[in-house]
């Protein structure tokens, strides 16, 4: 089983990048988000209301999750970075939907990837 850094790593690899130093303050939270986003990714939305789906299924499993009213400042902002980056990622390449939909299924098999 790989570890938390290798899991999801083109995605992972593809954010950090693109959020620069609005995310890399928060590498270990982008992280777990992205791991999120691809459990939750809405792979029959559209190009409109996808990234705001996903912001939004972030903020609620981050809600869900954390709690602290402090950090839910922090995630409704980093949330919509990496839902916007996340999509991006998705609609570039046909391998990458294939990707998440991979990583998806192994997901809510409970092997993860």
């Amino acid at each position: 089983m790989p570890d938390a850094d290798e899991k999801y790593r083109p995605l992972k690899e593809y954010v950090r990048k693109r959020g620069g130093a609005r995310l890399a303050f928060h590498g270990r939270l982008r992280d777990q988000l992205i791991e999120m986003a691809v459990e939750d990714f809405p792979v029959n939305a559209d190009d409109i209301t996808g990234p705001e789906v996903l912001a939004a299924r972030l903020r609620i499993r981050a809600r869900e999750k954390y709690g602290s009213v402090m950090l839910m400042l922090l995630i409704s902002v980093i949330s919509n970075l990496i839902a916007k980056y996340v999509w991006e990622w998705w609609k570039k390449r046909h391998s990458h939907q294939v990707l998440i939909r991979g990583w998806q299924a192994a997901a809510s098999a409970g092997g993860g990837i």
